[in-house]
């Protein structure tokens, strides 16, 4: 799994909202209450390319002892993707609702979105439109407010429940629309992709490695996160279920208010909503390391925090040893990045010299039940493949039929071995991962937990392998949006090919798809072969293919 469109600690920094109030106020005088907008659709009328997903939460906290005529007051945060990409600092000042989100009095995103919510007595009428102020600041089309802006609205708390947000582009076009609600939704996925030293820390700790977080739906009460991670560097005297429970914060792994892992205090403490008027949630989270420091925790860890998952993203993510229940690493929490990572074009191995050309994708996606460290393998192939790898054929033969992602990240030079995170396993994934030629086309798809996050493995390089377990093609991934259309065209076309075939055909058509997405069409001569390679020695003993899948 890869994690958040943002590609440098400025930016991050940027999007967070530090011109925002902080989080909730400690002490038993001050109470709580969160509503959510889940998700969004465009806004009656908008066409343009601006594709808004995530959530936004509306916060108020109340005095108990506020004087009666005290203006109520909102505090805004969000997570959201596919925002106006010029929004940068600055950038709409001037422009009235340029890059703006701001609550309307509509009751729906159809046909009744209204003006600004808000309300003025005859005494503040002159004062100027409360949701004004409130914009975002993007970064690569994703902008995060982990900390808020407040909104003096003067609109009571239960009064916004069924009105809906609006996010406008920098012209102050309104894009997009989502209603207000009391649940949370189950948001977009988010986590660490990579652990820091916290600071101060001095011990010989180094924790690598991935969490990765997914909604609870819920309202501010019972909404929370599931966790599962795949660590290493962790304490090595948290190998026993419970090793941590007479210690406060002992092998610990918990969300913290704070935005930033640079300092202690920008840190915070534990991250919850006060609504729920309960003990910390995260105080019994602890990771079990039962062999030299590594914890895959592969069955999730659910924590009701009664909050949403644009309430967590942007905030950190802390680790704890035993001794003490000192904190020894930090990451800050990113939303997943909604893309795969995506070879169509692979190229002879350099060095082979014999008749095998895999044509054919491969995708690698987050794991489908979002475990951490694990990703989806899949791949379809339409011609090329070693027809001697029939079930099993390459059970006992190392690299046997194998489709491995590699160290290498370039098809030029020696590709290293297969890619997987040494630190956390012990034993190579990918030998497992084998194709099948059958009496069809090889589909395969298969869950591989290779110990890292999905952005680790952009870039690197994926091996085709024949029978005997030799390296035959090689093909880079990289992180691209993947072109159904295109996969479309291919699917139709190579079964067309195989129910026309005959041993006497010359020629038969292959389909690729170029770096830039066009697709061509290649004639190559291939004499008494189908477009699988294998040779065929009579039409009675040609059959069209069926679909097998990989172990």
């Amino acid at each position: 799994m890869t994690f958040g469109t943002i590609s440098s600690t400025l930016a991050i920094a940027q999007i967070l909202g530090a011109s925002a109030a902080g989080h909730a106020k400690g002490g038993e005088k001050w109470n709580e209450q969160r509503v959510f907008v889940p998700s969004f659709v465009p806004h009656p009328g908008y066409e343009g390319p601006l594709k808004v997903a995530g959530s936004v939460t509306i916060s108020q906290q109340t005095w108990e002892e506020a004087p009666a005529h005290t203006y109520p007051r909102q505090t805004l945060t969000w997570d959201l993707m596919g925002v106006d990409p010029e929004c940068t600092t600055g950038a709409s000042e001037g422009i009235t609702n340029g890059c703006g989100i701001e609550v309307y009095e509509g009751g729906n995103c159809v046909d009744q979105v209204g003006d600004h919510h808000y309300f003025l007595d005859d005494a503040d009428k002159n004062n100027p439109d409360p949701w004004l102020p409130v914009k975002y600041v993007a970064s690569e089309g994703a902008s995060i407010s982990a900390t808020g802006f407040d909104v003096t609205s003067g609109v009571l708390f239960h009064d916004l429940i069924g009105k809906v947000v609006v996010v406008h582009d920098k012209s102050g076009g309104r894009v997009a629309c989502g209603v207000v609600g009391e649940e949370t939704g189950v948001g977009m996925g988010a986590g660490v992709a990579t652990f820091e030293t916290y600071p101060q820390y001095a011990g010989d700790l180094k924790v690598k490695g991935s969490v990765v977080i997914t909604g609870i739906n819920g309202n501010d009460e019972t909404a929370g996160q599931s966790l599962t991670w795949s660590l290493a560097g962790l304490d090595p005297t948290c190998n026993t279920i419970g090793a941590g429970e007479s210690v406060t914060n002992g092998c610990g792994i918990h969300i913290h208010e704070g935005t930033s892992c640079e300092t202690t205090s920008k840190v915070g403490g534990h991250f919850f909503s006060k609504a729920l008027n309960a003990a910390d949630p995260w105080a019994n989270v602890r990771y079990v390391a039962p062999s030299r420091g590594v914890s895959q925790q592969t069955q999730t860890v659910n924590v009701t925090t009664g909050l949403a998952m644009g309430d967590i993203i942007g905030r950190t993510v802390v680790v704890y040893e035993m001794n003490g229940g000192g904190r020894i690493a930090c990451g800050v929490i990113l939303p997943q990045q909604p893309l795969s990572l995506f070879e169509n074009m692979f190229n002879k191995y350099p060095g082979y010299t014999g008749d095998l050309a895999p044509i054919g994708t491969v995708k690698v996606l987050p794991s489908s039940n979002n475990v951490a460290g694990t990703q989806n393998f899949t791949w379809t192939f339409y011609s090329g493949l070693d027809s001697a790898c029939t079930e099993g054929a390459g059970d006992f033969i190392t690299e046997g039929c194998g489709i491995h992602v590699h160290e290498g990240t370039s098809c030029s030079t020696d590709v290293d071995s297969n890619y997987y995170n040494k630190d956390i396993l012990s034993d190579d994934p990918w030998l497992a991962v084998k194709y099948v030629v059958g009496a069809g086309r090889p589909d395969g798809s298969v869950q591989v937990n290779t110990g890292f996050a999905l952005s680790d493995l952009d870039g690197h390089v994926v091996v085709v392998h024949a029978k005997d377990g030799s390296q035959v093609a090689c093909g880079k991934v990289t992180v691209e949006e993947f072109h159904e259309e295109e996969v479309s065209e291919l699917n139709e076309m190579f079964p067309t090919l195989q129910e026309s075939r005959h041993p006497r055909l010359s020629t038969f058509l292959v389909l690729t798809i170029a770096a830039t997405g066009l697709v061509a069409l290649l004639f190559a001569a291939r004499a008494y072969r189908t477009p699988w390679g294998e040779a065929v020695p009579s039409d009675e003993e040609s059959g069209t293919p069926v679909g097998s899948s990989s172990e």
